[in-house]
């Protein structure tokens, strides 16, 4: 392993942490509670879109980005509470 996969791999390592605390993150807005709002779950989405197919979570990015459009095009809660529930789904299997 040359230093610049090792760094890679340290990076995925955090990486992977940090899916941890997106997955509890989003079940917290899934679960409803007003303290988390649209914005912020766009905001998030949005940024876990863009860097998880990068870290090689290709999965979790395009779950994220579903997430994302619905979000943005101010989708009713039945809709873009399927993708949530999906996000939570792809990142339970990533973690496992």
């Amino acid at each position: 392993m040359n230093d610049f996969e090792g760094r890679f791999a340290a990076l995925r390592v955090r990486f992977r942490d940090r899916l941890y605390e997106e997955r509890d993150w989003f079940a917290t807005f899934a679960a409803g509670d007003s303290a988390f709002d649209i914005e912020v779950a766009r905001d998030r989405s949005h940024r876990l879109c863009g860097i998880a197919g990068s870290m090689d979570y290709g999965a979790v990015s395009d779950a994220a980005c579903a997430l994302e459009r619905i979000l943005m095009q101010n989708g009713a809660q039945s809709d873009f509470s399927a993708c949530i529930f999906d996000l939570l789904a792809t990142l339970d299997a990533a973690l496992a």
